[in-house]
């Protein structure tokens, strides 16, 4: 599933508008349309901010099934915290890798 349809879905089921999203993201409301609608391929740190107000980890964002996974299980937020430190002090040449790998990953 496309991660946008999948965004959509999750946002759809809760009963929550793209303006609830907006207010408790500080997303604006159009660019989570582009998000939902494949036009745009969110950051890490946006993914995150979705999926906290979705109430999911972070890696249901990139499927659909609920149960066993190959993905491995997030350890929590300090954990992802400590990723999202790591690549902001990344080199130009990391962060665009960080930025291709997103967008391959919005593509599934």
């Amino acid at each position: 599933m496309v991660l946008g349809k999948r965004i959509r879905q999750l946002r759809e089921e809760r009963k929550l508008s793209q303006e609830t999203i907006e207010k408790r993201t500080g997303l604006l409301r159009s660019y989570i349309s582009r998000v939902e609608n494949g036009y745009t391929a969110p950051s890490l740190e946006t993914l995150e901010r979705l999926a906290a107000v979705l109430e999911v980890p972070l890696h249901q964002l990139f499927h659909e099934d609920d149960g066993p996974s190959a993905l491995p299980k997030p350890t929590g937020p300090e954990r992802t915290r400590r990723f999202l430190e790591k690549r902001s002090k990344a080199s130009a040449d990391a962060r665009q890798v960080f930025r291709t790998l997103a967008q391959e990953f919005s593509k599934l």
